[in-house]
């Protein structure tokens, strides 16, 4: 990965939204899927049955693509592993269930000032051997794909 890409999303709300409808649209049909099935079963109840469960499952897959970013916080979205995008702008996003959303946080820290720990020189040691920097930079994915360790 050379290059970092804008991920386009889909507003929360919006989708929210289409979730409380699909919710409320399973809860119809196994009400009535439950009352067609009780003294007799029929065609048209099991055909209830069958959307509502299949609705309740498409459901609960969109409810599991919602984030929020707060401002000065990106996401980074892998899909099975495999860089897709960022999303940089702050707000409640849609961007699917099968995305892995690792925030990253875009603010500038400032480590100068008192010593926050006082270690000895074998712990120096050790600790500027698993030391990771991570630098400012545009790309908001590069943190989390080009890792790796300062002897390689």
């Amino acid at each position: 990965m050379n290059h970092e890409k804008e991920k386009r999303t889909v507003s929360g709300w919006t989708m929210l939204v289409v979730n409380i409808v699909m919710c409320l649209g399973c809860g119809y049909l196994l009400y009535h899927a439950l009352g067609s099935l009780d003294p007799r079963p029929t065609a048209a109840g099991w055909w209830f049955l069958g959307s509502g469960l299949f609705l309740a499952i498409i459901s609960g897959l969109t409810s599991a693509g919602f984030m929020v970013l707060q401002p000065n916080e990106a996401a980074t979205l892998l899909l099975f592993g495999r860089y897709v995008g960022s999303v940089k702008e702050g707000g409640f996003w849609w961007v699917g269930p099968f995305y892995t959303k690792r925030k990253i946080s875009l603010r500038l820290r400032n480590l100068n000032g008192e010593k926050i720990v006082e270690l000895d020189d074998e712990r120096k040691a050790a600790m500027v051997s698993n030391l990771l920097v991570v630098l400012c930079g545009e790309s908001a994915a590069q943190p989390v794909i080009n890792t790796g360790t300062l002897y390689s």
